[in-house]
Parts: C-alpha cells; structure tokens; sequence
C-alpha cells in the first residue's frame, strides 16, 4: 500500500501542476499513467513528444514491488518506443497508431520463505504494438494498447546458486497491453 501512495502522489501533483498550464492549438505533448499498473504493484508512467504530424516519440518507465507467491521482485524498466500515426484525417498524438518498442527491466529477486534463494534479474526485449490515442477537451488523453512482445532474461546469484523461478512474465514471447490516462499540452 505504501509503494502505491509513494509513486501516485507525485503523479497527481505533476497532473494539476500540467492542468494549470495554458494549451495550445495541437498538443505537442503526453504526460500519462497506465491504470492496470497498480493491480500488479507497479507504477508505469509515460512522457510522449511529438515529432511530426504522424510520428512521435515516447518514454516509459517502472518501478515494481511485484510479488509472485513467496518470490518478490523490486525493480524498475524503461520502454522507448516510436509511435507512427496512420490514419490521414488525425494528426499526432490522437488516433490510430503502431509503434515498435524496446524494454530494459531490472529487478532484485529474493524468496520470503528461503533468504539463500536471491539475486537480480535482468531483461531485454522489443515488439510492437497497436492502439488508440483519444485526446478530449485538448487537455485529457486515453490510450489503449495491445502487442507482441519478445524478451530474454539472465538472472545471477550472489552466492552462484541458480534459482529456478517463474521467468513467464518476463521471458520469451509475451503480450504487452496497457490503458493510461494522461494530461496533454
């Protein structure tokens, strides 16, 4: 719970501060967080720029405190991703677009029932996805994404005990979605 009130409060004072600020004809800019984040002990927010009319540029970062089970992983990742806008009747950021994606995630493991079973786990990985920018009122954004995504993990003990813990959501063939809501400007 704790983790949750650390990573909102700042989001929602950065929320007002943007709020405040006077907006322009066409947003050049998405300050965003994804809403099913915090259901996984997660705090994903998402800072997009736009390029041209139909491109822009986004980064995204985590921080986790997931916990599978007995294994928690306390980390955090970051997602560039370039966004191509196709549909010719809507300029960036709103509308339809695909992007391809890379993601760098780094996390300390440690089993709360054997304190033997730890270490780090790092991935890589890339994909793509499709989705749908809404912006409302020239101020709000909605964003719904769905894509494939690959990653390879590595995972190193202190101590060269090698744990066997379930890599699924981090490794191999997997799926990416998100829904965020966000300030323009």
């Amino acid at each position: 719970m704790a983790l949750k009130k650390v990573l909102l409060a700042p989001t929602f004072i950065l929320c007002f501060l943007l709020m405040s600020y006077r907006i322009q004809a066409q947003s050049q800019n998405v300050f965003k967080v994804n809403v099913i984040s915090p259901f996984l002990l997660t705090g994903n927010a998402a800072y997009e720029r736009v390029l041209t009319e139909r491109s822009s540029f986004q980064l995204g970062a985590l921080t986790s405190g997931l916990r599978l089970g007995s294994i928690r992983y306390r980390g955090y990742g970051f997602t560039p991703e370039y966004r191509f806008y196709v549909l010719e009747a809507q300029e960036a950021p709103n509308g339809f677009y695909v992007a391809p994606f890379l993601r760098y995630r780094k996390f300390n493991i440690n089993n709360v029932n054997d304190t033997r079973l730890g270490g780090s786990l790092r991935t890589i990985g890339g994909g793509v996805t499709a989705g749908y920018q809404a912006i409302f009122n020239e101020r709000f954004s909605v964003d719904a994404f769905l894509g494939p995504s690959f990653s390879s993990a590595t995972i190193r003990s202190a101590d060269g005990y090698t744990p066997s813990l379930p890599f699924g959501l981090f490794a191999g063939l997997g799926l990416r979605a998100g829904l965020t809501v966000g300030i323009a400007f």
